[in-house]
């Protein structure tokens, strides 16, 4: 989405923004469904289940922070752009 977006002319934070705001509350109901129903193990008497309920429900929990917090900072274009340089030895 923010590739297509870019290539129509919209900055990338425009891009990054508008697709946010279409695919945010997907990713989060996703994310939220998946976290209760894999916690719900949490409660098993087995001591496996209860574990891989309780790994899964964080891992998909942290999955939605990265999705929503991490991977839009990742995309922001960075004010410094760092520009290599190739020194040649003496």
């Amino acid at each position: 989405n923010i590739l297509i977006k870019q290539s129509r002319g919209e900055s990338r934070a425009a891009a990054i923004a508008a697709t946010l705001q279409t695919t945010g509350l997907p990713i989060f109901i996703t994310s939220l469904v998946i976290f209760l129903g894999f916690i719900l193990l949490a409660f098993s008497d087995f001591g496996n289940v209860k574990y891989l309920g309780i790994l899964v429900a964080l891992t998909s929990f942290f999955a939605l922070l990265s999705d929503l917090l991490l991977a839009p900072l990742l995309l922001q274009p960075d004010s410094t752009q760092f520009e290599p340089t190739i020194s040649k030895p003496e």
